[in-house]
């Protein structure tokens, strides 16, 4: 034991011997433990990375579901199954986006292989943690393979500390469903459902061929200026050729030409069906129709004085931008990150990234530029159908139960509209012109509505009808939608 404990070797080492002697047999082999219980750990591999890298690269070489962006407390996981009896019960309380998230998909072939969590409280946006910002479940877990899951989703704001104990609230899940679900959606996320109902309106929806992927080019981001108070100009007052705009890292009032100025859309600004108003523009320093180049410096001096002055005024704040990696440079008022920077000029849809109780989707038919909060939808060039029919289904309660039930969940239970939730959202292969004309004049009045505050409650309700109808939910499934359905047993 002395020569152990003072064995350079060994020092700081863990030593099964002296520390948990009862997890072996009278032969000194390693049994396991009874019973595991954690609250892991919760690290992204960035900061793994970050902090620990030659452990990093240990945890790719011992644990399986060590790949790609995985989560430390995954692993946390996988160790206790390494180190529990065959007949050890196991929980663990650890974030429960390893459900859908891209860096849970290597846990979640671990987990469906081995069939190993026999029971799952789900607390949703519920925030468990006094002093972290993170959304977790409970698992109990073992060895043993089972069927399925016990399973049961806390709606926000639940009583779940009394809800967690009533056993009839836990519904049984198979593992040959979720394996279902996965596959039709096209990935091996774990969507699950609280009755059957669900898991077959589910495979409902996806008797259409088509998807959101196969009818939109494109779904891009807004621009990233790197400094949006100082490009992103509140605009007081405009002629024919001018802006009067506010600066806001400094709150003065300037004057700039038009031409390298856009509307500039917030995400506050992009509303369910909304008549699109910015408020403000965005310093936009290239040249469409010569592929992007940027404005010199001298020609913005020649024949752009208002707008070389406002440059000038503020040369210092543009080049300190990314820690004065912008001063550096070729163009030191250039984007940094100039992506989709030719895609804002064409008829799209608009939607707020973010939402909270119900999609924000409108018509952007008016070439508004947007920030990082806003995504753009494109249709690709063959896809025959109008935007406004789009805007009704995308806008409908049927998509906003689809994103529930597969994104990841975000604070207060809002849903991101990120292009790799959207994709899979599955749409007719083919609909007339005639066919769509209900969805469009819907929209027409909507719209209309909208302009003068007018309650659209009641025309958002037909739309949702002609939705349902159009992928023929039945009753029981339209109230599985609509949050009615009672649970039942799968």
């Amino acid at each position: 034991i002395e020569d152990i404990k003072n064995n350079v070797v060994y020092k700081n080492a863990f030593e099964w011997r002296f520390e948990f002697p009862e997890v072996l047999n009278d032969d000194g082999d390693f049994v396991g433990f009874d019973v595991v219980i954690g609250n892991p750990p919760y690290m992204r591999v960035q900061d793994i990375e970050k902090t620990q890298p030659q452990q990093k690269l240990l945890y790719e070489q011992i644990y399986r579901s060590a790949k790609g962006a995985f989560d430390l407390a995954n692993l946390f996981f996988e160790l206790a199954i390494n180190i529990a009896k065959t007949s050890a019960s196991n929980a663990y309380i650890f974030p429960h986006k390893f459900l859908n998230t891209d860096s849970g998909t290597a846990f979640r072939d671990y987990l469906t292989e081995g069939k190993y969590i026999d029971k799952l409280a789900h607390f949703g946006a519920n925030m468990i943690f006094d002093n972290a910002d993170t959304y977790t479940c409970i698992a109990l877990f073992s060895k043993t393979q089972n069927d399925g899951i016990r399973f049961q989703r806390f709606p926000f704001k639940a009583n779940y500390k009394e809800l967690i104990f009533e056993e009839t609230n836990f519904q049984f899940l198979s593992y040959e469903s979720i394996k279902n679900a996965a596959t039709i959606y096209g990935a091996n996320n774990w969507i699950l459902f609280d009755n059957e109902v669900g898991f077959r309106t589910f495979e409902k929806i996806y008797q259409q061929k088509a998807s959101i992927k196969t009818k939109f080019e494109d779904i891009f981001q807004g621009i990233a200026t790197s400094k949006d108070d100082l490009y992103v100009l509140e605009v007081l007052a405009e002629t024919e050729n001018a802006y009067q705009v506010v600066v806001p890292i400094d709150n003065q009032t300037i004057e700039v030409e038009k031409q390298f100025f856009k509307p500039f859309l917030m995400g506050k600004e992009v509303q369910r069906f909304g008549m699109l108003q910015p408020k403000r523009v965005v310093f936009f320093p290239y040249q469409l129709d010569n592929n992007l180049e940027i404005v010199s410096e001298n020609e913005l001096q020649v024949h752009f004085p208002l707008t070389h002055r406002y440059l000038m005024r503020y040369e210092k704040e543009f080049k300190k931008r990314e820690n004065g990696k912008a001063a550096k440079m070729k163009c030191w008022y250039a984007y940094i990150y100039p992506k989709n920077l030719n895609k804002f000029e064409q008829p799209k849809l608009s939607s707020m990234e973010i939402c909270a109780n119900h999609p924000n989707v409108t018509l952007n038919l008016d070439n508004f530029y947007h920030s990082t909060t806003v995504y753009s939808w494109v249709k690709k060039e063959e896809t025959p159908e109008d935007y406004k029919y789009f805007l009704a289904i995308i806008n409908s309660s049927l998509m906003w139960w689809f994103l529930k039930n597969t994104g990841d969940t975000l604070q207060g239970d809002a849903r991101r509209f990120k292009t790799n939730y959207l994709n899979p959202f599955p749409l007719p292969a083919a609909i007339s012109a005639a066919e769509q004309q209900p969805f469009i004049d819907l929209v027409d009045k909507i719209l209309l509505a909208k302009q003068s505050n007018n309650s659209t409650t009641d025309l958002e309700a037909q739309i949702d009808n002609l939705v349902f109808e159009l992928y023929g939910l039945t009753a029981a499934e339209v109230a599985v939608v609509a949050g009615e359905q009672q649970s039942t047993t799968i």
